[in-house]
């Protein structure tokens, strides 16, 4: 059924014209990324959004002047990957899938449905911050 594709879910919150793209990373159990920093050509998004679809208990994302940020399972966060070092460790029994979606994040689509998960859940303060700086 395409009303249940990855790409009809992602456009009820992104349209296309601010979506520049969508990739899924699998690490498997015991898999580790070393301290890194994502680079991008374009100036559109200052972060991306990732969705942890299945994490579980023992993963890690870490990321400098954080530390190791806790995440569970069906958590949408922003991640500001171009500009700060991040790294990941799988110390679950399963895979770790998760989505990266680069979006024009100044678009107003994309700060509304942002703010509108934000205000339904604990860190709606944390959460208004980041619309303020995006």
């Amino acid at each position: 059924n395409s009303d249940n594709s990855i790409k009809t879910k992602i456009n009820k919150l992104i349209p296309d014209s601010d979506l520049n793209l969508v990739n899924s990373y699998i690490l498997p159990s015991g898999g580790y990324v070393f301290p890194h920093r994502d680079y991008t050509i374009d100036n559109i998004g200052l972060a991306k959004i990732y969705v942890a679809v299945r994490w579980g208990e023992g993963n890690v994302f870490g990321q400098y002047g954080c530390g190791n940020i806790p995440v569970i399972e069906g958590d949408v966060f922003l991640v500001n990957n171009y500009t700060l070092p991040h790294w990941v460790f799988n110390g679950s029994d399963r895979e770790r899938i998760v989505l990266d979606i680069s979006a024009n994040l100044h678009s107003d689509k994309i700060k509304e449905s942002i703010l509108s998960i934000c205000t339904t859940t604990k860190m709606k303060s944390f959460c208004l911050n980041i619309i303020m700086r995006i």
